[in-house]
């Protein structure tokens, strides 16, 4: 993001962020939150202005969630499994085959 610097540590440029944002926007920037396990960072991305204790309410989580999901559904031509891959932040690529699964499973049972 643009506070890290490539001079830097880790462990320095997490110490230069805390100092910069403060403990509390850096924790909840640096956390996932809510029923959609939206990352605080990419809250403040979408411009979610409030306080971080109020992204946790389903309504609130939710609706940036789909934003973001959306996004990335735009970035990769309607490719549901690469959005879902991008959402859950790359590293487990069998995240995409487990939600389709479980939306078959809710697509099934008419919910």
């Amino acid at each position: 993001g643009p506070l890290r610097d490539a001079r830097l540590t880790v462990a320095q440029n997490r110490d230069k962020a805390r100092k910069i944002l403060g403990p509390q926007e850096f924790d909840f920037q640096s956390t996932s939150h809510g029923l959609c396990q939206v990352m605080g960072s990419v809250a403040r991305e979408l411009e979610y202005g409030g306080p971080p204790h109020r992204f946790i309410e389903s309504e609130t989580n939710i609706r940036y969630a789909c934003r973001h999901l959306a996004d990335f559904l735009e970035r990769t031509q309607g490719d549901i499994a690469r959005a879902l891959l991008r959402y859950n932040g790359g590293a487990d690529t069998a995240y995409p085959i487990r939600v389709m699964k479980r939306w078959e499973i809710l697509k099934a049972m008419e919910v």
